[in-house]
């Protein structure tokens, strides 16, 4: 995933919006691909945006 999305941000794609709809686990590595792709879509002054987050995937406050 990360290294797609790093393509498309260098390919011009500076919008991108993940759907995370069928994703059933995240850990640290997940999320900091997730972190990562955010900042390098940031650097180009690009945006990040995630579809269908689970419910099991969002953070409770």
């Amino acid at each position: 995933m990360r290294d797609q999305a790093m393509t498309l941000i260098e390919q011009g794609h500076r919008h991108l919006i993940l759907d995370l709809q069928d994703v059933t686990f995240c850990d640290s590595s997940g999320f900091n691909a997730l972190v990562g792709i955010f900042r390098c879509a940031k650097s180009v002054d690009g945006t990040l945006a995630l579809a269908a987050v689970p419910d099991r995937l969002q953070r409770s406050t």
